[in-house]
């Protein structure tokens, strides 16, 4: 089948394996199954997306070309360990509803393309693999549904790049940063529903770069970093966090802090400036 790109095998749930040779020119590979075997021992060279959901046993080959891969493994405690370097035009990657999956392994650290990184329903986690902060391409990382973290990133990483935060009920959440990490493009932080969230980054002053910080139903959070520090800021919304709201009031209101440069601050739904 030369001219076959794409393949989708879903709810074939007596189905054991895949063959070990797939056409060459396939382009999307979608396997939605409860029990599979993958070990491709060809390269699929111009293999764009690759989604896996269900219980699939995958062995991460050379695939050169591909761009995008989905993960949704209820079953998964491991993601395979070897061959993530092997991804060298991989820029965007969802892992979702993998409840018991432990950890990242730590050569997601090694895509040197990545650009977006979107993790959901993986309750276990509760460290992001080392060296995701050094990679030079990353721009966007969302997290959500993951209660197994209690900090998201410590001293040692930079993410330099950065551009896009999301955070989403993280329900254990007690702060975003444990020591000073290097956000210096960072633009855009969302956190929303994170019941024990207390603080958010050591050394907020150098954000420069932050335009959006947006904050929902977060209750805990007490320790707001002094708005005068986030000199690019146009745009501040906090609601339902009653501990930083009365923080920010008593800074706005009584003079404390110059905020002149800020275009929209919204307390509540209440417009500020």
């Amino acid at each position: 089948m030369p001219s076959l790109k794409e393949l989708i095998i879903t709810e074939c749930n007596k189905l054991k394996a895949l063959p070990d040779r797939l056409p060459c020119n396939l382009r999307r590979v979608t396997v939605h199954c409860e029990q599979v075997t993958w070990m491709p021992c060809d390269a699929l060279p111009l293999l764009e997306f690759l989604s896996l959901e269900g219980h699939v046993k995958v062995e991460l080959s050379p695939f050169p070309a591909l761009k995008a891969l989905e993960i949704t493994c209820a079953n998964y405690e491991t993601l395979p360990s070897d061959g993530w370097e092997l991804l060298e035009s991989l820029h965007t990657t969802k892992i979702s509803d993998c409840p018991r999956l432990a950890f990242l392994p730590d050569g997601m650290g090694k895509l040197k393309a990545l650009q977006s990184l979107d993790i959901d329903g993986c309750s276990q986690l509760t460290n992001l693999p080392e060296g995701l902060g050094q990679l030079e391409t990353l721009h966007t990382l969302s997290i959500s549904n993951c209660s197994g973290f209690t900090s998201l990133f410590n001293g040692s990483g930079q993410f330099k790049t950065l551009r896009h935060l999301g955070i989403l009920q993280c329900n254990s959440l007690r702060s975003l940063s444990d020591g000073l990490v290097h956000f210096e493009a960072l633009q855009s932080v969302h956190v929303w529903f994170c019941p024990k969230l207390q603080s958010l980054f050591d050394g907020f002053e150098q954000l420069k770069s932050l335009r959006w910080l947006n904050i929902y139903n977060c209750p805990e959070l007490k320790h707001f970093p002094p708005l005068q520090y986030l000199t690019s800021l146009e745009r501040l919304e906090i609601n339902n966090c009653p501990l930083a709201k009365e923080q920010l009031q008593k800074e706005i209101r009584g003079g404390r802090c110059n905020v002149s440069h800020i275009c929209s601050i919204k307390i509540d739904d209440e417009r500020i400036q």
